[in-house]
């Protein structure tokens, strides 16, 4: 009986550690929670080659930046881009919520306004300024 117990565990053992060498061969980046991106769409930042986006990271406390871009960057599954950002601004929510994105000298602004975060951050008017 020890005999085949033994073998039972040897055998879980072999079978775990393939589990964890084909995982570790995964070519899927391993992100515990993904970051959410939405483009800011504006035709007046699109005609200049520039790219606006929404990033939302965290699990329950979310954390919101715009992020300006030269060029459409691409994303992974984590929401994760090798294109280098232009400009990044994190949203303060203790201010209020983002009225107005004013890009300058390619540098992002944010103008807020009294009010608690929801679903309006990616509709937030965007105006350029000396670009």
């Amino acid at each position: 009986m020890a005999g085949t117990l033994e073998m039972i565990l040897k055998k879980i053992f072999v079978l775990v550690m393939l589990g964890f060498a084909i995982s570790a061969c995964s070519k899927k980046p391993d992100c515990m929670v993904a970051d959410s991106i939405q483009e800011i769409g504006n035709e007046s930042l699109n005609n200049k080659g520039l790219h606006l986006y929404l990033r939302t990271s965290g699990f329950s406390e979310k954390e919101h930046f715009y992020e300006l871009f030269r060029g459409a960057p691409s994303f992974d599954e984590c929401g994760i881009t090798t294109t280098d950002t232009l400009s990044q601004a994190h949203v303060d929510t203790s201010i209020g919520i983002p009225e107005k994105l004013i890009i300058k000298k390619n540098k992002i602004e944010i103008e807020y306004k009294p009010g608690e975060i929801g679903n309006q951050l990616g509709s937030v008017i965007v105006v350029l300024d000396n670009i």
